[in-house]
């Protein structure tokens, strides 16, 4: 029983030893796991911001791009109204020219002051002189042709005016086709600027997406790792302790049974002082009656 004892007893002491080697080993691989899982979050925890900072910029150029295609629409419309008005004017001045050129034609470049005088001519001549109805029809016809030809030439005359307010208009609008176009194009090139920029960002995010994805696919894994790690140590833990508590017992039952070997041949031996009439100690006594005593005690507690 003995010897059956202390072999347990050592093949426990082995198991335990090699239980705490297991554990440490676990230990330092949980270790190993719980930094490469900060080190995952981190970076992780980085790229999420880096994202937040890519999609912040993103909103920024968005409303830029917002505000410039507005820009660009109301600069398109005023540049278009600006060049329906230069065309406008333009068709006015021709045909102011024309209704010039056509009066001046007609009037083989004859001032005004001398037209007028000769209307006045005729018109006296038609007053005070005595005509034949041939004659007289043939004046009136030519009083209506000359005064037609003066209001012709008075009206081209005023068309000089005209056209000059025509053509300082035309110069404005001219400039100011060209500034809006100059506008236009500014921008048009600051939209393709911010939408470079933007595909910029969008392949950026792209990039980042899949990355912060593997990421948390990785720190789940690893977290299922350590868990199942977490789960084995308290294991390893629980056979330990169940060891430990068998090697206790073995050890206790083991003391006891030497203790009540050592007691019973104490006892022996007073026994066989008092046969001899041999000089009894305390000790003898408390051999002899020690256990009784002790029986009787528990007997009474019992009771």
């Amino acid at each position: 029983m003995e010897v059956s004892a202390s072999e347990e007893l050592e093949k426990i002491s082995d198991q335990i030893h090699q239980l705490k080697e297991e554990i440490a080993q676990i230990k330092e691989e949980r270790m190993k796991l719980i930094e490469s899982l900060q080190e995952l979050r981190e970076e992780r925890s980085k790229l999420i911001e880096r994202s937040k900072e890519i999609a912040g910029q993103l909103k920024k150029y968005r409303e830029e791009k917002d505000k410039l295609i507005t820009e660009l629409k109301s600069l398109k419309e005023e540049r278009d109204g600006l060049s329906k008005r230069f065309e406008e004017l333009l068709e006015a001045l021709k045909k102011n020219n024309e209704v010039k050129f056509s009066a001046e034609k007609d009037g083989k470049k004859i001032s005004l002051s001398t037209l007028k005088r000769r209307i006045d001519q005729l018109t006296w001549k038609q007053q005070t002189t005595p005509l034949s109805v041939e004659d007289e029809k043939k004046l009136m016809l030519e009083i209506e042709r000359l005064t037609q030809l003066y209001e012709k030439l008075s009206k081209a005359k005023e068309l000089d005016s005209v056209n000059m307010e025509l053509k300082a208009e035309l110069a404005s609008l001219k400039i100011k086709i060209k500034d809006a176009r100059e506008k236009i194009r500014e921008n048009a090139a600051q939209l393709d600027t911010i939408r470079k920029k933007m595909k910029e960002l969008v392949d950026l995010m792209n990039e980042l997406s899949p990355k912060i994805n593997e990421l948390g696919k990785q720190i789940t894994e690893k977290s299922s790792a350590l868990n199942s790690l977490k789960a084995a140590l308290d294991q390893k833990y629980e056979e330990l302790k169940k060891l430990q508590e068998r090697s206790s017992a073995i050890r206790e039952s083991l003391y006891k049974k030497k203790e009540s070997e050592i007691l019973e041949r104490k006892k022996k031996e007073a026994e066989e002082k008092l046969k001899t009439r041999g000089r009894i100690t305390f000790e003898d006594l408390l051999a002899l009656y020690g256990g009784e005593a002790e029986d009787t005690s528990e007997g009474n507690g019992k009771q």
